[in-house]
């Protein structure tokens, strides 16, 4: 069974772009097409559109093209680390105000009930703050990792896309395709979808208005030699097998450590 290709999921994507912002007001100056484009900091975009602006400044639109090899990069990841950190730092925080309360009003006292008593208290008040926390929040999308979302939120550009081949998600209410638009919606990002014939269908437009208000670093972009060279190698190899670190991204814990 043929699959789509990253690269054929790249050009169907690109040819889109050019027709969709065709008649978007810009001012004087080159629009700049390009595929695999890479930032400073090692940030790749698989496709690349930008043109100047009525204001003069430069409007930016990346891309992200997904086929079934690697589809794990927007699928998402539960992430248990990142969830048993908040609820430990949550669950510190509230055992500290109720013990603080109970002490206030004469409830308990140290001394009167003992070190034994006292100390399974805590640990029974952050057991079940804990446990409860994770209960109600494990389905958020903070803990449901996507890489290609994640690589977005690394640098400001006016829009980002993601355009995945059709074969990646086969059922229209698969759960990881759900959570993929939810975040997407949630992120303002446009979602694109591909079928094998190449006629492309716009699930998700990606949002006019700045949601992260600059807290985005700016990023120049730049030809990516190599992914040049690796898109083809002597055994035929796209660039789509080379071996990518999906979890680069993320969060630390420092700050649910030092609570």
């Amino acid at each position: 069974m043929s699959y789509l290709s990253e690269d054929t999921i790249k050009r169907a994507a690109l040819q889109f772009l050019k027709t969709y912002y065709k008649f978007r007001p810009r001012g004087l100056g080159e629009t700049i097409v390009s595929t695999d484009m890479e930032t400073q900091s090692g940030v790749i975009a698989d496709a690349y559109f930008s043109f100047p602006k009525e204001d003069g400044s430069q409007f930016t639109a990346t891309l992200e093209s997904t086929s079934i090899d690697v589809a794990d990069e927007i699928k998402y990841s539960l992430q248990r680390r990142q969830l048993l950190w908040d609820s430990f730092a949550v669950g510190a925080v509230v055992t500290a105000f109720l013990l603080a309360f109970l002490w206030a009003y004469r409830i308990w006292d140290l001394f009167n009930i003992g070190w034994a008593l006292s100390v399974f208290l805590v640990f029974s008040v952050l057991s079940i703050a804990v446990f409860a926390f994770q209960q109600i929040f494990k389905t958020s999308s903070r803990y449901r990792y996507i890489y290609a979302i994640e690589q977005f939120k690394q640098y400001h550009a006016d829009e980002q896309w993601i355009a995945f081949g059709g074969d990646v998600f086969p059922v229209p209410d698969d759960p990881y395709l759900t959570e993929l638009k939810n975040q997407c919606v949630l992120n303002g990002f446009g979602l694109l979808q591909v079928s094998k014939d190449e006629h492309l269908l716009m699930l998700i437009s990606p949002a006019r208005e700045e949601i992260f208000a600059h807290r985005r670093k700016n990023f120049n972009f730049f030809n990516h030699p190599v992914a040049k060279s690796l898109q083809f190698d002597r055994l035929g190899q796209n660039l789509s097998t080379v071996p990518r670190n999906f979890q680069r991204y993320n969060r630390p814990f420092m700050a649910q450590a030092m609570i």
